[in-house]
């Protein structure tokens, strides 16, 4: 049997799933939608614009 290297099993889906819980009720978690800051960097130009159709 092969022994997995640690980032393999860090991707485990129970793991997964929970890390991915923990940092949705994060009180820092914003959807980016809902994340003003976010939207408003200049990257974010072409995806205001679309959304705004």
């Amino acid at each position: 049997m092969t022994e997995q290297p640690e980032s393999a099993s860090m991707l485990s889906a129970p793991s997964a799933t929970l890390r991915v819980q923990r940092l949705v009720e994060s009180p820092s978690y914003r959807q980016a939608d809902e994340d003003l800051a976010f939207l408003q960097r200049p990257e974010m130009c072409a995806l205001r614009r679309h959304s705004a159709r």
